[in-house]
Parts: structure tokens; sequence; C-alpha cells
């Protein structure tokens, strides 16, 4: 293990050198206004929840973290979540990724009941040896409102644009068949705006809180959550006689020429009438007709109610491209006696998954 690196917490100094080795690792650094949103304006930290790997003047690694409020029915506690490490490719294999981590779980002890993570497989190695749980592969859902999209990322000519204008119209038409398909409440009314009403999702999430273990829904959180600069977010709000009784948050982007939208939460989280959910869903998805695709997962909506409205699970070929699967680890840093160890024991919607 070399001397020449030094771990230690982020400093505010950092800043331009950490979004320098973003641009590295990832092809493109984030803008000051999202760096702000994502690690000094969360909720759940007073400083920026980061180690960083300190190279002479470079900043070459860093794994950032977020303290959040974990809930498993009556039973609150508290989590750090491991966010994506970044290495730079000429320090890899030093040891950082060891070293980074090591000094975070430190950090941590103490302070949180679970460690918990969200990566991919090529990971499950390292977490095994340090005997997380492998929790979960999440399966996603696509609807592909644009066939010519996935095929954009290898061509770009008129076959490509032909095939889209054929493809689209296709598309539109079987997905409107699917939709009809969809039972909804003749009772409810939906409401659309932009944005997010904190104060209604945090009601409508108290309504029925899961018993599986979720990030806690409360004001400041929606507040921020759906704050990113990166994202459009609006939200599809469901009345029965004027009374709240269900809401959908949609949040869509443009990436790689792509325009995508996620079903990012589903309020409340468990309880709502499955053509209640229908009608919301509906209503959402005919406010983003004009997106290529729609991500999903099942976490937040029944597994029949996404394959009538025309979704497919990204194990299909053609959508490898927009997949956002994660695998699930977890270890315990005390001895809560919450169960955390199976696909059951967890509730986490898109938003969660997906920080960015």
């Amino acid at each position: 293990m070399s001397d020449a690196y030094r771990i230690r917490p982020y400093e505010p100094s950092d800043e331009d050198r950490v979004r320098a080795l973003y641009e590295t690792v990832s092809g493109h650094g984030p803008d000051p206004e999202w760096f702000e949103w994502k690690f000094a304006r969360s909720p759940f930290a007073e400083d920026v929840p980061m180690f960083v790997a300190e190279h002479g003047d470079d900043i070459v690694g860093i794994r950032p973290y977020q303290v959040v409020p974990l809930s498993a029915g009556g039973t609150a506690l508290r989590a750090g979540y491991f966010q994506n490490m970044m290495l730079h490719p000429a320090h890899r294999g030093e040891g950082l990724f060891t070293r980074l981590n090591r000094r975070t779980i430190d950090h941590l002890d103490g302070r949180v009941s679970l460690l918990f993570c969200l990566t991919n497989a090529n990971s499950r190695p390292i977490y095994a040896h340090w005997g997380w749980h492998d929790v979960t592969t999440a399966r996603m859902y696509y609807r592909v409102q644009n066939p010519a999209a996935p095929l954009s990322v290898f061509r770009d000519d008129r076959v490509t644009r032909a095939v889209g204008r054929i493809g689209r119209g296709l598309a539109r038409g079987y997905l409107a068949a699917c939709d009809r398909l969809v039972r909804r409440d003749p009772d409810v009314r939906i409401e659309h705006e932009s944005g997010v009403p904190a104060a209604a999702l945090a009601s409508l999430y108290r309504r029925h809180v899961p018993d599986a273990l979720h990030v806690g829904g409360d004001e400041p959180y929606y507040e921020w959550r759906y704050d990113s600069p990166r994202w459009s977010t609006a939200t599809h709000l469901a009345t029965r006689a004027g009374d709240p009784v269900g809401a959908i948050v949609t949040r869509t982007r443009t990436a790689f020429g792509t325009r995508i939208t996620h079903i990012a939460d589903v309020l409340p989280m468990t309880g709502i009438e499955e053509p209640t959910l229908g009608a919301l869903l509906t209503r959402a998805l005919g406010q983003h007709r004009d997106s290529d695709v729609v991500v999903a997962t099942e976490t937040s909506l029944p597994r029949t109610l996404l394959l009538k409205s025309g979704f497919v699970p990204d194990d299909v070929p053609l959508l490898r491209r927009f997949r956002t699967g994660y695998v699930l680890f977890v270890t315990a840093l005390d001895d809560t006696t919450v169960g955390f160890e199976t696909a059951d024991d967890w509730a986490l919607p898109l938003a969660v998954r997906d920080t960015s």
C-alpha cells in the first residue's frame, strides 16, 4: 500500500478537484449547481459527506455517502448510504477502494445501524469478501415509446430516422391499446402540476407507512429530493371527493439524445387500490407521451399493472442500453433487530436508487 495517498474528509476547497475527477472518470463533470444540490444542500448532513483520496495536489478518489433515516413499520434507524465511488484510472490497483471504504465505515461506526449501497454486479466479490449481504438484483421495467432510441446509440443516419418515424407510430398504436386494458377508478380525479407539493406528498406517505425498510418521507426530504437541476419534475395527484388518495411523481431528462422519464415515486408507498394506481399511471403516461422511454420498478407499481401498460423487463436485449439495475449490498454495524437480509425487507423507489 503506497504512502503517497492521503485519505481524509472532504474540505470546501476540494470542490473543483472533485468535479474534475468526475469529468475524468465519467466524461462529463457535474456543474456547480448540481454539486451543491447533491452534497451541500442534503437535509441529511451539515457537511459534505465524502472522503477523498489525495495524491500530491490531485484528488484521485472519492467515497461519497449519505446518512439517511430509515423506517420499517414503527421502527426508525439511521443508515449509511454509499453513493458511487470515483477512482482516477491511473490510480486504480493501489488499494484506494478498500482504504476509502474502510475510512468511511470507521467514521460511521457508532453513528448508524446499517450500511447499504446500490452498485453493479462487478462489485460482488469485494462486498462478499467483507461479509456484506447480497440482498437482491433489481429488475427494472421500460415502456419504449420510440423504438429508434436504442438504435441511435449505434448509428445516426436516414435509416435510423426512418425506423424512428415508423416505429414511433406503431409503438403509439400498441401502447394505446395497452392503456385501454388498464382498469381505472372512474371516481378518481387526476391533477397534474410541475414540481412537487411536498406537504401533500408527506401527508400521503404517512397514511400507509410500509413495514419494509425505506427512506422516511417528510417535507424537507421531498423538497430536496426533487430539486435536482438535472431533472424536470411533475406530480400527478389523485383525489376522490376532494380528498387526496394517491400520487405519482415523475422526473424527465434528456441523456445521450434520449428523453427518459422515471416513475420516481408512488405515494402512499403501500395500500393504494389498483384501479386508483391505474388511473394515476395512465394519466402520467399521457403527460409523457413524447418521452422516448419511461422507466419504472415493481417496488412501486405491481408487475401486472406494468405489463398491462406496455412495460417490459430490462433483460430484453434491445433495452440493455437503458439498464439502471443494481445489486443491493447491506451490512449491520450494531445489533439491530430490523430485518434487512432479503428483498422483501426493502422498499426503495426509483428516486432513492438513482440519486442524480
